[in-house]
């Protein structure tokens, strides 16, 4: 079968939640654990599991978050572990209340995304803000729930509260992005850089409106002749480029190698 007709996507983060059913002392258990950091300010403690490979965090109350797995099962097997642990430290728990809060997958289109025309032919479903974050636009589907951030790169990262949901949304939202291919074109565009040598230094340019100009005549006229002949220490030369009128240093004038023409001639 076609990979682009059965997308599979890469589950990165799956955090889960679990109970203890009785008080938890963290000051006890960043003294006798191994692995743990005591947050002193939050008032909670750290384990970290190598197999698998999770973050637990231990709360007061015995409400435990583990966060790092790669599927449920690896999340409730690292719970259980968790709970485990700790009743070998002398704690009475009891594993209870297990449940997936949210799952985080990544997936990667082999080309751009015109986040532009996805906005606009999607206004209620596809919301983006390139004030705020103008690289990618969130497309929320509602049935099952899960969000989905697209980035103009293609990356997909897609959330939602169990793995079906998030592979299922994914797979509700993949016709549709495929609609909003860049071709070949579009991405050249993008990805071409401009040649920094050959672009000349506008830094120190100062704009001339043209209204300015037009009602100075006589006096820009003079101020010309005294920069021509050299009186002031900065010397300044109006400059027509492109039909607007710049104020342009002399130093910047003889980087580009062009000439100054004295009135006379």
């Amino acid at each position: 079968m076609d990979s682009s007709c059965n997308p599979k996507i890469l589950i990165t983060n799956v955090v889960a939640t679990f109970k203890t059913k009785c008080p938890l002392n963290m000051h006890f258990i960043a003294s006798k654990g191994h692995n743990v950091i005591f947050q002193q300010q939050r008032g909670k403690v750290m384990m970290k599991l190598r197999k698998p490979m999770i973050t637990a965090t231990i709360s007061p109350s015995g409400g435990i978050a583990c966060a790092g797995a790669k599927s449920e099962a690896g999340a409730k097997m690292g719970a259980r572990r968790i709970a485990r642990y700790l009743q070998k430290l002398g704690y009475k728990v009891k594993f209870s209340h297990f449940r997936v809060v949210n799952v985080l997958a990544v997936y990667s289109f082999p080309f751009h995304i015109c986040l532009k025309r996805l906005v606009t032919e999607n206004k209620l479903s596809v919301t983006y803000e390139p004030e705020l974050f103008p690289a990618a636009a969130t497309y929320r589907v509602t049935n099952p729930k899960a969000t989905l951030q697209v980035y103009f790169t293609g990356k997909i990262i897609v959330a939602g509260p169990n793995v079906r949901d998030v592979t299922t949304g994914f797979k509700q939202g993949y016709p549709l992005l495929l609609k909003y291919k860049k071709n070949s074109v579009e991405q050249k565009k993008m990805m071409t850089k401009p040649d920094t040598k050959t672009r000349k230094r506008t830094d120190d340019i100062h704009t001339v409106s043209d209204t300015e100009i037009q009602g100075e005549q006589a006096e820009k006229r003079r101020w010309l002749l005294m920069q021509y002949n050299g009186n002031q220490p900065g010397q300044h030369f109006l400059v027509r480029i492109g039909g607007k009128i710049f104020s342009v240093p002399r130093w910047l004038l003889d980087r580009w190698g062009w000439r100054v023409m004295q009135p006379n001639e």
